[in-house]
């Protein structure tokens, strides 16, 4: 304030002490440097504000007309698209509740993700279409991420930092685009990962192998035929740890999947030969030749079931009492 007030004063005495022809030889050299700086200086200062990971607002209109590029629209003169409810939020993203056509199926817009997304003029990646056979075939659901997934940060693991694990239980595995768990349960079940070099397989394993490594009442056989030493990092707390391709590491996975192999644990791979089975009903009456009169209660047959433990299978033998001697 102090400084602005001192140069107002410099000013006004100025204007009072110095020459007219000197002021307007200078109000005349501003005027020129505000001209000639009006000529060079095209760009603002500021521009506008643009956000490149942010993708616009999903409507209903974009998914008509995009539905309609690819070939999903209906006939004149019959029902075309309709859409079951509004388009609303989701989680990071938009979805869309779509019923197509009559005769149309949720598969073909699957089928043709990738022309959907051309003719939407978005990524690939954040375009999530599915079909939603509970209502019925033709119904469409279309989610449609807000940002790119493949951009955007990576949600940790949830026993990254604690935590115990069981596995009889679903185990934390990844998410999903819209940022939901997808978790997997091992126990009674197989899993078989793959893909190209450098799409994550290594990373797929350590996951399952990490849930693994939680549950204290679990093994961890490891077996890396490959031998690049990509799971080196849980050698630890394997209980057998195998890593290379040479012969006797082949021969130590093998020797491992026959030890837990149920086949070579002393089961009959074949079933023993078992006397046929008697009809039921010669199972519950004894056979009598037509003269032969009603036995006695001390005359009848007892019968006794014995079952086969290789095939499961029930045989019934019939025992006679003979009478006492004193009856």
């Amino acid at each position: 304030m102090a400084v602005a007030t001192g140069t107002g004063i410099t000013t006004t005495v100025a204007a009072f002490l110095v020459p007219g022809w000197t002021l307007a030889a200078a109000v005349a050299a501003a005027a020129l440097c505000g001209l000639n700086g009006e000529k060079r200086d095209g760009k603002p200062l500021i521009t506008r504000c643009v956000a490149t990971n942010v993708l616009r607002r999903l409507d209903s209109t974009e998914v008509f007309e995009a539905l309609a590029a690819i070939g999903i629209e209906g006939r004149k003169g019959k029902r075309g698209v309709e859409f079951a409810s509004e388009v609303m939020r989701d989680g990071p993203g938009w979805r869309a509740e779509v019923d197509l056509p009559p005769g149309v199926k949720a598969t073909a817009v699957l089928e043709k993700r990738e022309e959907l997304a051309a003719a939407m003029r978005r990524p690939i990646s954040t375009m999530w279409p599915e079909a939603d056979c509970s209502a019925h075939p033709g119904r469409l659901v279309l989610w449609v991420a807000q940002r790119d997934p493949a951009k955007a940060g990576q949600k940790l693991w949830p026993l990254m930092k604690s935590g115990q694990a069981d596995v009889y239980e679903p185990l934390p595995f990844g998410f999903d685009p819209r940022g939901n768990l997808v978790e997997i349960t091992l126990m009674y079940s197989n899993l078989l990962v793959g893909g190209i070099p450098g799409s994550g397989m290594t990373s797929c394993a350590l996951a399952i192998v990490l849930g693994v490594a939680l549950d204290p009442t679990a093994e961890l056989w490891i077996f890396e035929l490959k031998g690049s030493g990509d799971l080196d990092s849980v050698r630890p707390v394997c209980h057998r740890y195998v890593s290379g391709d040479e012969d006797e590491d082949l021969e130590a996975a093998l020797g491992g999947m026959r030890s837990g192999s149920p086949s070579t644990s002393g089961a009959p791979r074949s079933c023993a030969p078992c006397p046929p089975p008697r009809s039921p009903r010669a199972a519950r009456s004894p056979a009598r030749s037509p003269r032969s009169t009603p036995s006695s209660s001390s005359d009848r047959a007892s019968s006794s079931s014995t079952r086969c433990r290789s095939c499961s299978r029930t045989t019934t033998t019939r025992m006679k009492r003979h009478p006492s001697p004193h009856a």
